[in-house]
């Protein structure tokens, strides 16, 4: 059935419902399939979001291996700090909760660290970055303090410097690979809420 509006042919759907008219090639699947779009790009979003959180899982995991396997296999040593050199910055950080400020302020600490092993003296360095919202942190180190190694037992100029949470980790899941779980679960949320609307959409669409 074909009606007149303003000197164009226009479709009426032939569904009972009153469902009205379309424009000349538009029908209900045809608007479904563009309606569709939402879901679609809900759902590569949910890809990139899953990707992004099963690489830094890996990580995690990866970092937590390499660190109890140090802890297991290598020799655990004293070092201490030679010289320090602190930088500080601020980036924005927009609208964070808890940030009255509007920025990130950043401690860099580059520690000189000496530590024996089997009669022999290495130097070598190490490396902190601290952020805090309302002020600068301290220097993660001083002259003149003792920190932790482990140190490989073959190649003593490999180490890895003790970490509190890794310690309490060894021989198990990372905690942080909880968070970032917890952290992409709660970003889902919003390809979720894009796929389910392309679907409503879609079965809107071919009703009428």
């Amino acid at each position: 059935m074909d009606g007149r509006r303003g000197g164009r042919e226009w479709e009426r759907t032939p569904d009972g419902k009153g469902a009205g008219y379309f424009a000349p090639g538009w029908d209900g699947e045809r608007i479904a399939r563009r309606a569709g779009i939402i879901g679609w790009i809900g759902a590569a979003l949910a890809v990139i979001v899953l990707g992004v959180g099963a690489f830094h899982v890996s990580q995690e995991f990866s970092e937590q291996r390499n660190y109890t396997q140090m802890k297991t296999e290598g020799i655990p040593v004293p070092a201490t700090v030679r010289t320090v050199t602190v930088e500080r910055s601020k980036e924005l950080s927009g609208s964070a909760p808890g940030n009255s400020s509007g920025w990130d302020y950043i401690t860099e600490t580059t520690a000189a660290i000496e530590y024996t092993v089997k009669g022999r003296t290495i130097q070598a360095q190490i490396n902190n970055r601290r952020h805090e919202m309302n002020k600068y942190p301290a220097a993660a180190w001083r002259r003149g303090e003792v920190v932790s190694l482990y140190t490989d037992a073959c190649n003593p100029e490999q180490f890895i410097l003790f970490h509190e949470y890794r310690e309490e980790d060894a021989g198990s899941t990372p905690r942080t690979a909880f968070l970032i779980l917890a952290f992409t679960g709660g970003i889902l949320i919003v390809p979720a809420v894009l796929i389910i609307a392309g679907i409503r959409n879609v079965h809107a669409a071919r009703r009428l």
